[in-house]
């Protein structure tokens, strides 16, 4: 979800509301991360001020919208680590994320 910087505080207190504050993630005042993990998939929130250092999640969903592969890989990532360690999952994630992020597709947007 990306917002102005005059919204974020405002939509930072609707979120909490509703979610918990993803304690495991960086929390600034243009990020703000949430999550459900009652919810079936479980559920993660990724809030930005638009045009902010780590407003690029936007990028993210959009390549892999554009590209089926990419969808592929990323779910047998999340298949392959389910109930695994945390760590670990992230880690997985960060290196497909890189390797997305230097893709043609992601640096046309």
């Amino acid at each position: 979800m990306r917002v102005t910087a005059a919204e974020f505080p405002s939509a930072v207190t609707a979120l909490t509301k509703h979610y918990g504050v993803n304690e495991g993630s960086t929390q600034t005042d243009t990020f703000r991360a949430f999550q459900d993990d009652a919810a079936e998939p479980p559920l993660g929130i990724q809030l930005t001020v638009i045009d902010s250092d780590l407003d690029f999640f936007w990028k993210i969903r959009d390549v892999l919208k554009l590209n089926d592969q990419f969808l592929q890989e990323y779910d047998d990532l999340k298949r392959k680590y389910e109930g695994k360690d945390m760590e670990a999952y992230r880690d997985a994630k960060s290196d497909f994320f890189e390797k997305l992020m230097s893709s043609p597709e992601y640096k046309r947007l």
